[in-house]
């Protein structure tokens, strides 16, 4: 819940290279139990998720969250704005076409197994190949937080 400090680091990576740019230390000691490291370059964003403890399990101890889903149908696809309205991080949220696995056709979901902070929210669009548009439900779930099927 906690933002320990934000780093800009300005750098030049070769074309099909790879470049040190940026090194970051924090003492884990002045950390919560699990945090988080957003890393951003360009329009690319990842977030990854760490603990102090020998392993994960922390992240299975996690209190509930609860997210909402917005959808709006545009064509053939569809764009689904997830919050997380809890007060906790919402860990790994995932989408899936909620079809029968033997079903025509898929879904494409422009992002996907993420995590969402208290109150951030995230579109994803769901670009659907050969599937009716009555018949496109998504079910979103989070390690932490019931499922939904819209």
């Amino acid at each position: 819940g906690r933002e320990y400090g934000v780093w800009q680091q300005q750098g030049t990576i070769p074309a099909n290279g790879a470049a040190s740019v940026a090194s970051v230390e924090l003492p884990l000691a002045d950390v919560e139990e699990i945090f988080f490291l957003d890393l951003t370059l360009g329009e690319a964003r990842n977030r990854y998720v760490f603990t102090r403890a020998e392993s994960l399990a922390p992240l299975l101890r996690q209190p509930s969250t609860r997210l909402t889903v917005e959808k709006l149908d545009a064509g053939d696809d569809t764009v689904l704005t997830i919050t997380n309205v809890g007060d906790q991080a919402a860990l790994f949220v995932w989408l899936e076409d909620a079809r029968d696995v033997e079903s025509a056709g898929y879904a494409y979901f422009s992002d996907n197994y993420f995590c969402l902070f208290p109150g951030e929210s995230r579109a994803i669009t769901a670009e659907w190949q050969n599937v009716a548009a009555e018949d496109r439900p998504v079910e979103i779930r989070a390690w932490n937080a019931e499922a939904h099927t819209v």
